[in-house]
């Protein structure tokens, strides 16, 4: 039984997590996807929703305000 409190105790001691001694840095290395080559422009690429949503919205307020001129 001693020897069994020994082994418990010394398991305790040596316990090692690998997410405390990791850097911001290598975290995001590991949770980045892959880039995958494609043949078209990736519809997911950062800010390309908000870009189509300001260029959209400036299409409309242009056709509205040519619409108010010609009647």
């Amino acid at each position: 039984m001693v020897a069994m409190e020994e082994l418990k105790a010394k398991r305790n001691g040596t316990c090692s997590l690998s997410h405390e001694d990791a850097n911001l840095e290598s975290v995001n290395e590991l949770q980045s996807p892959p880039r995958v080559r494609t043949r078209r422009r990736p519809k997911n690429r950062l800010g390309s929703k908000l870009d189509k949503q300001i260029a959209n919205a400036s299409k409309k307020k242009k056709t509205k305000a040519l619409n108010k001129i010609k009647t």
